[in-house]
Formats: C-alpha cells, structure tokens, sequence
C-alpha cells in the first residue's frame, strides 16, 4: 500500500498530470505573442498527452527513437480527436482544446500502471 502511494504521489507523475493546466494557465496569464506561451503550449501539445499514455500502458521496449515517435504520434492523435469532437459539438477553441486534453493527461497521468507486457523470446 505504501509503495502504491509513493507511486502515485512520484514528482514526474505530478508534473505530468499538472502540466497541462500549468499550459492552460500560461495561455490565460501571459500575453499572445509571448515565446513563454508559444513553448509551454507547443511542448505540452507534443508531449505531455503522449507520455502519459505510455506511462500508463506500458507498451513493449524499443529504442529511444521508437519511444519518443510514440509519444509524439500519441499526442497529436488525443488532439485531433479533442479538436475533431469539440468541433462536432459547436465548442471548438483553443482554450477548450486545452481543457479537454489537460483532463485527459490528468486523468492518464494518475491512471494505475498496467503490466509490463511478457517477453516473446
């Protein structure tokens, strides 16, 4: 049980799970054309959603180059669906593209880990 909480509560699993709010923040609080804005957003966009996916599914191991390609296309799949579907439902902005994928990398971030999958050879 203690080990269990001490996962949860590790610092890359709190920053993951905060740092698209941390995102959203920079979005309200810093001016438009800020380079503090511009990173923050275009960093969390890229990475954050992804990596907390594959923090919490475990897929199998493979290089560094395979690793970082996965969280990228991970990421860029969660906001083309957050993006597709607030369109769909007449809500589309920034902002609330945001929103919905802080939620998600929230949520994925504080996900229980799943098993390492088994070893085929």
């Amino acid at each position: 049980m203690k080990a269990a909480l001490s996962d949860l509560l590790s610092p890359y699993r709190l920053l993951l799970a905060g740092s698209g709010w941390l995102a959203l923040l920079c979005v309200d609080r810093v001016a438009d054309d800020a380079p503090l804005r511009v990173a923050a957003v275009l960093l969390f966009v890229l990475l954050c959603p992804g990596s907390a996916a594959v923090r919490a599914l475990r897929p199998s191991r493979g290089g560094a180059a395979e690793g970082f390609l996965l969280v990228l296309m991970i990421s860029l799949s969660a906001l083309v669906v957050a993006a597709t579907s607030l369109m769909l439902a007449g809500r589309f902005s920034g902002p609330h593209t945001l929103i919905v994928l802080a939620a998600l990398t929230t949520v994925t971030a504080l996900a229980p880990v799943g098993r390492a999958p088994a070893d085929p050879g």
